[in-house]
């Protein structure tokens, strides 16, 4: 083997190493974004003073699970400011289950042009799972307050309280 021939080998070899080397640091600095964005989003939910369940603490979700319940009482409380997305696959009103202020969106939509990363987000769907995709989006475009409506429209008690009124 020739002297250049081995030097190109050691240049392949360095270069190989290079290229995982930095694939690592990639790996970390994700890593490392999602632990901080995650640490933000506990502080913030403190310096609200929300009650956060352990398991959002050291459990590997980004948002927090709401019952319907619990998400109701949060919309019906004036003094929240809030945002509502819907994220069903159908949309509301054709299924006959919407909430009025909800701002609808597909997931391929969902790179919203919202100005407050910190504003509370309740996201909502049919069934509750597409929320849960919906979720994960929004934490990873930079959004610190972001919550899922566990069971979804099915389960919102605004929609039972209306049909008990009406029977």
């Amino acid at each position: 083997m020739s002297v250049q021939q081995h030097f190109l080998n050691e240049f392949r070899k360095i270069k190989s190493e290079l290229r995982d080397l930095k694939s690592q640091v990639d790996f970390f600095e994700t890593k490392y974004t999602e632990h901080k964005h995650k640490n933000e989003s506990i502080l913030l939910r403190l310096k609200n003073k929300e009650i956060i369940p352990n398991h959002f603490i050291n459990g590997p979700l980004s948002y927090l699970d709401m019952s319907p319940e619990q998400a109701y009482d949060y919309y019906c409380d004036e003094n929240k400011d809030f945002l509502i997305i819907d994220v069903s696959l159908f949309s509301g009103k054709d299924l006959n289950l919407c909430v009025p202020e909800a701002q609808t969106y597909t997931l391929e939509e969902l790179d919203l042009e919202l100005t407050s990363i910190n504003r509370p987000i309740l996201v909502i769907s049919e069934d509750g799972v597409r929320s849960i995709l919906a979720c994960n989006i929004l934490f990873r475009l930079g959004f610190l307050h972001v919550n899922n409506v566990s069971g979804g429209l099915k389960f919102w008690p605004g929609f039972r309280q209306s049909q008990l009124k009406a029977s």
